[in-house]
């Protein structure tokens, strides 16, 4: 959140999948990501495909649908298959 705070947003974005490689199946690190989606520009790709890995893994947590969702829409892509 500091470096996030800072305007470092790569350094933000670079903790925030650190720690949801540390425990890829909590919640938490995957939620806290919704804020940096808007400004995670070319490294959306990136975070999609963790989004996608989190939701085979916990389909009953509604936080990797929302968010592969909102990656699309960032990304103009209305007519993704979620």
């Amino acid at each position: 959140l500091a470096h996030y705070q800072t305007g470092d947003v790569n350094k933000a974005l670079d903790a925030f999948l650190r720690i949801s490689s540390l425990a890829p199946e909590e919640e938490m690190g995957y939620a806290s990501l919704e804020t940096l989606l808007a400004e995670a520009g070319p490294r959306r790709a990136e975070i999609e495909k963790r989004l996608r890995a989190f939701r085979l893994k916990k389909p009953s947590s509604p936080i990797g649908h929302y968010l592969l969702a909102r990656c699309l829409l960032l990304d103009g892509d209305r007519s993704a298959t979620v």
